[in-house]
């Protein structure tokens, strides 16, 4: 909660403004969404620190330092600079690197298991980014 009050996170008068798809989830789901797969990131990021494999464990953690920092990143430019267009970019990559996750776990079942509904969320997010970033004047 903190680190999204930092990065501007909070919904507002701007964000209620802005034209949004007829698929966005009421402003009270994402608090819980979120919530969940910071949860779920959590027990990722345990699963991850007791890897054996030192070359797997660092490659493991490059990746999902890389993709929390676009995650955070993403909150910024679109809460606080008010900047869908740039957020839908960063988002774009998110995703893409998310993906690569995935695959990379793709023998793993459990972090396969655990990562792929935060996959599908920022899939969804990136939709609905989307349709703010087109449906706008920015």
């Amino acid at each position: 909660m903190l680190v999204g009050w930092l990065c501007g996170s909070e919904p507002d008068i701007w964000y209620s403004s802005l034209n949004k798809s007829l698929l966005t989830p009421p402003s009270y789901i994402f608090p819980i969404v979120w919530t969940v797969l910071y949860t779920v990131m959590g027990l990722v990021y345990a699963k991850l620190w007791a890897e054996k494999d030192p070359y797997t464990k660092k490659v493991d953690f490059i990746l999902f330092h890389q993709q929390w920092g676009l995650n955070l990143v993403w909150s910024f430019l679109f809460f606080k600079l008010h900047r869908p267009d740039a957020a839908f970019w960063d988002l774009v990559f998110l995703a893409l690197l998310n993906i690569k996750i995935l695959w990379r776990w793709k023998k793993k079942p459990l972090l396969f298991g655990l990562w792929l509904p935060y996959v599908l969320w920022l899939c969804f997010a990136l939709y609905l980014n989307g349709v703010i970033y087109l449906e706008n004047d920015f």
